[in-house]
């Protein structure tokens, strides 16, 4: 396992009548819409690890709005963003 642990994903989908969980079955994964950084994959084609993508929190609602315009309506878009405060990404 690699990683860190106590990064829980974003889902959005588009059918919110029941509780979510991701199934652990390898078919799930292959219809997710990530949004990240890299998703890393085995040569079997298992997720080792995601790793998140930083981005500024006074984007998030747009952001959201936009996925779920794009994605497939029986995908689900799996979220693996490190809200930051606006201007905490600048290299001064």
């Amino acid at each position: 396992h690699l990683g860190d642990v106590s990064f829980e994903p974003g889902i959005l989908k588009n059918d919110t009548a029941a509780i979510y969980s991701i199934p652990d079955d390898a078919r799930y994964w292959q219809m997710c819409f990530f949004v990240c950084k890299e998703v890393y994959r085995s040569h079997r084609y298992e997720i080792p690890y995601i790793e998140p993508t930083p981005l500024p929190e006074n984007i998030r609602n747009f952001l959201e709005y936009i996925i779920l315009r794009v994605k497939p309506v029986h995908s689900t878009a799996v979220m693996f963003i490190q809200w930051t405060e606006e201007g905490a990404n600048d290299q001064s």
